[in-house]
């Protein structure tokens, strides 16, 4: 809990900066829950993340964030998210963890940014679920999504978006993705 946090990676390769849980490979337990509330401003720029993850058995925990107002600037960093993200990485047989906004204000996605839950793996991706009263995407790989990846065998989650205004622009998008070849049933 916080007045204003800010999270700025500055863009350095094999850095990490943010706040993280995971279930690490070996394990069989479930990584734990991130919660996250700040008062005023929350912003995550150039490569930081918020992210609960799983390289194993277990589930990714899920990620609740609620904000004044959120900036999320990828800053043109598009090796790596800059953004809010639960992940059921690849080998992993877990789920991957809901992930929920609610920004009072503005929330702002720019220049790569991104609010997702996905999976790489056998496990599922989690829901999205996102209120705001006004937001901003703007720019290519920039969004809000759920997604099931080439080599993922789990589904995709629902996305959920609640705003009184939306601007998307540039290449901006909220979707929901299965990239593998899959039957339409599995398509949640």
């Amino acid at each position: 809990t916080a007045g204003a946090l800010r999270l700025d990676d500055q863009g350095i390769p094999d850095q990490y900066t943010g706040i993280a849980s995971s279930a690490n490979p070996g394990s069989e337990g479930n990584a734990g829950e991130i919660e996250i509330t700040v008062v005023g401003l929350l912003e995550l720029l150039n490569g930081a993340q918020i992210l609960s993850s799983t390289f194993a058995k277990g589930d990714a925990g899920r990620v609740k964030v609620t904000a004044g107002e959120l900036k999320i600037d990828g800053l043109g960093t598009l090796d790596q998210l800059t953004g809010i993200a639960s992940t059921a990485e690849d080998g992993s047989e877990g789920k991957a963890g809901t992930v929920e906004i609610s920004v009072a204000g503005l929330l702002q996605l720019i220049n790569g940014a991104g609010i997702s839950s996905s999976t790489w793996a056998q496990g599922d991706a989690g829901s999205v679920i996102v209120n705001a009263i006004t937001m901003d995407i703007t720019g290519e790989s920039t969004g809000i999504y759920s997604n099931a990846t080439y080599s993922a065998t789990g589904y995709v989650g629902d996305v959920m978006i609640n705003s009184d205004s939306i601007n998307l622009s540039q290449g901006g998008e909220i979707s929901i993705a299965a990239n593998q070849t899959l039957s339409e049933d599995r398509l949640v």
